[in-house]
């Protein structure tokens, strides 16, 4: 006869363990909201279970929307909190592993718009390192510890930042520093002009139509032009990504191990007790793997931003939508044909990229190197 009493106890033991497991190791964010169909990638693979309400973010995740497709998602206020809204053919990609040292998150935002409503909790400023939020575009770096603010990106890779509330710091690459606030939006055209543009709050959202009606207008016009600038871009950034990612994953020797922990939901040394391993021997794992991962990130950094420009870029040579449509030189269809060969591996290729950056981060007891 079955002995309910231990079958019992032994349930409750289990609910406790994972109770305290969900406590100590919440999701770094989740879904709180979504409309369509969004997809995530996570550890190298698609995933295919639904992402609905709820839905749990992990570091290093990859999120895609498509035209009907749109995203909310709240981090961790313990970890510089922030309300995200990723809207239709936005691509971005989160990064929460360092918010252990400094709470600051990472949203690198590669083709369409999101909203931030970034407010870390009240305790924030007690915590070593600086809490807030920072958005990663192609040329502008934004940051904001309180403040509700859009990001923009237009089709040809003009950048808009409208502030709500609070006060945004707008960094270009070249080191130029302009501040974003309610009555102030930023603009950043692909020409290189960098201003600053008064706009009423009450006019935002009609300024942000006629922007992004504007330079579409504009891409149509140029299109060949623009097209030009970022394929020679991708090529010589492709070349680096490529002998870079050669060189990481010549040692497999080191990344098989640890992928193959990763499926078994081990994280290396902190939980492996299968492995007879000294805690030299990984601390030198750790330091091989850093040596190829600080060059290669920032590489896929901004590979990765050219990368999906260059993909919303073919929809315009190709779908009737702009006036250069049907008439794109034979060397625009060349390399587009090429493009399209590329996505076989490219893809893949930086999804293990994160892979490998968060397997890193979750041995290492300090952030990766940005």
């Amino acid at each position: 006869m079955m002995n309910y009493r231990s079958l019992g106890l032994s349930l409750l033991v289990l609910f406790v363990l994972q109770t305290a497991a969900w406590a100590s190791d919440p999701p770094a964010a989740q879904i709180s909201y979504r409309e369509g169909r969004p997809v995530v990638y996570r550890d190298g693979r698609r995933l295919w279970d639904p992402v609905d309400f709820g839905f749990p973010l992990e570091d290093f995740d990859f999120i895609r929307n498509d035209h009907e497709s749109l995203v909310e998602v709240r981090t961790e206020r313990t970890t510089g909190g922030a309300v995200i809204t990723a809207g239709p053919d936005t691509t971005f990609s989160l990064d929460l592993a360092t918010l252990r040292y400094d709470q600051r998150g990472v949203l690198e935002l590669m083709a369409g718009a999101v909203s931030l409503t970034v407010d870390p909790f009240s305790g924030a400023s007690e915590l070593p390192g600086k809490s807030g939020f920072t958005v990663r575009t192609e040329r502008v770096v934004i940051d904001a510890d309180f403040a509700a603010f859009d990001v923009i990106l237009s089709p040809r890779g003009d950048v808009l930042i409208l502030t709500r509330d609070g006060l945004v710091e707008c960094r270009n690459v070249d080191g130029r520093v302009l501040f974003s606030r309610p009555g102030l939006v930023v603009e950043l055209n692909v020409d290189g002009s960098f201003r600053n543009i008064p706009v009423a709050i009450g006019d935002l959202r009609e300024f942000r139509r006629r922007w992004t009606a504007d330079r579409t207008a504009a891409l149509r016009t140029d299109f060949e032009e623009v097209f030009g600038v970022y394929a020679d871009r991708y090529a010589r950034l492709r070349d680096r990504f490529d002998e870079q990612y050669a060189a990481l994953f010549s040692r497999r020797d080191i990344l098989d191990v640890w992928m193959r922990e990763s499926a078994q939901g081990r994280i290396g040394s902190v939980t492996d007790v299968d492995r007879d391993q000294s805690e030299k021997t990984d601390q030198t794992e750790k330091a091989v793997i850093s040596a190829y991962l600080a060059e290669l990130r920032p590489t896929l950094a901004l590979f990765e931003k050219v990368y999906y420009r260059v993909l919303e870029l073919r929809g315009f040579a190709t779908d009737g939508s702009a006036a250069a449509a049907g008439t794109a030189s034979p060397s625009t269809l060349d390399f587009l044909r090429a493009v399209d060969v590329d996505r076989r591996v490219l893809d893949q290729r930086m999804f293990n990229v994160r892979h490998v950056l968060k397997m890193y981060a979750q041995r290492n007891a300090r952030p990766v190197v940005h």
